[in-house]
């Protein structure tokens, strides 16, 4: 009889460990395709230079909304993994890592131009304090996500990260300065 007990545990343990073994990596790459969608998201944004248009305006609100959307993705994926046994491996933390990565360049530039583009989002009728307000929870969101990334990885992987997650913190803080009146 205890002999059964110990195969019963020993198939929960695989299946367990094989279940979450699955669930994170539907996570990461979630995790991942998001971030590279969210970078993509606010390069189109960026590259609008000229004063925007009615037209623009609805591509705007449907970025803004696609931007807030993939975070929210974003941030449960990374509260799915914290939930999760164990560490990330190496791959997985450099799979994040470079997503990250691609995604800071787009994220600079496009937090700085919210501020140059202030009075395009008042043309198209989007209140200032919305704007600061949204910012700002947004800005709360990727601090989760790094919270909950970083006691998953280790090494050179984690240093990396925690460097990226200052990278970003700093480009909403600017870009949330821009929105003080």
């Amino acid at each position: 009889m205890l002999r059964l007990q110990n195969i019963v545990l020993l198939f929960c343990f695989f299946f367990t460990t094989v279940f979450a073994s699955a669930i994170v990596t539907r996570d990461i790459t979630t995790l991942v395709d998001s971030l590279n969608a969210e970078g993509s998201a606010m390069e189109t944004l960026t590259t609008q230079t000229s004063a925007f248009t009615s037209a623009d305006c609805s591509v705007l609100g449907g970025l803004l909304t696609q931007t807030v959307l993939l975070e929210n993705k974003i941030q449960q994926a990374g509260t799915d993994i914290a939930a999760s046994p164990g560490s990330l491996t190496a791959l997985e933390c450099d799979q994040i890592k470079t997503a990250i990565s691609n995604l800071l360049p787009a994220h600079s530039l496009g937090l700085y131009l919210t501020s140059a583009k202030k009075p395009d989002f008042i043309a198209c009728g989007l209140p200032m304090a919305g704007i600061k307000d949204g910012m700002t929870n947004m800005r709360a969101k990727t601090a989760t996500i790094f919270t909950n990334l970083i006691p998953k990885v280790s090494g050179a992987c984690a240093l990396s990260i925690r460097y990226s997650r200052n990278a970003l913190l700093g480009y909403w803080d600017l870009a949330i300065t821009g929105y003080q009146w």
